[in-house]
């Protein structure tokens, strides 16, 4: 959580200025569901902290240009999807835009991609082992959908899932 706050205070002061960071870095201490994330060790904090991470190495990344530098924000891209599969979206953005802005896309792309593999490698094995599908990185993604859609979902409870009930619709 800690390192999640520095990082919020380092992006908002390379961006805007040394005045936006101290802000920003306040406002993310002060903040109230933020210190809860962090005080509960939830799967949240973690993907603060990844999507912070995430964001600054890609933009050195952008900076700096170097196979080296996209291969470990691809590489930290295929662990945060190892926490959290919603962040191939963050990849798939990132990498639209290094084709958007036409800065030696393929190689970095390639980087990129070859980084993350490197990472999902040991899911794919396992995956293949234990024979699930071999791209498949949750086993509860259709529960997690139909428990949160259900009609008296109460988002207020926390995640209660009646066993009957998902058990007659799964079947």
């Amino acid at each position: 959580g800690v390192l999640s706050n520095l990082l919020v205070w380092w992006i908002a002061r390379r961006h805007f200025g040394e005045r936006a960071g101290l802000v920003a870095g306040l406002m993310a201490v002060l903040c109230a569901p933020v210190m809860f994330y962090e005080m509960t060790l939830v799967r949240t904090t973690a993907t603060v902290f990844a999507t912070m991470l995430l964001y600054v190495l890609f933009d050195r990344a952008f900076d700096r240009g170097t196979v080296r530098a996209w291969l470990t924000a691809g590489a930290t891209l295929g662990l945060a999807m190892l926490l959290q599969t919603t962040f191939v979206l963050f990849g798939v953005g990132a990498v639209a835009l290094l084709f958007w802005r036409r800065l030696d896309p393929w190689r970095a792309a390639g980087a990129v991609a070859g980084g993350a593999l490197l990472c999902l490698a040991p899911a794919v094995i396992r995956n293949a082992v234990v024979g699930a599908p071999l791209i498949s990185l949750s086993s509860v993604g259709t529960v997690t959908f139909a428990a949160a859609n259900w009609p008296d979902t109460d988002p207020t409870r926390g995640w209660a899932v009646d066993d009957k009930a998902m058990a007659r619709l799964m079947d």
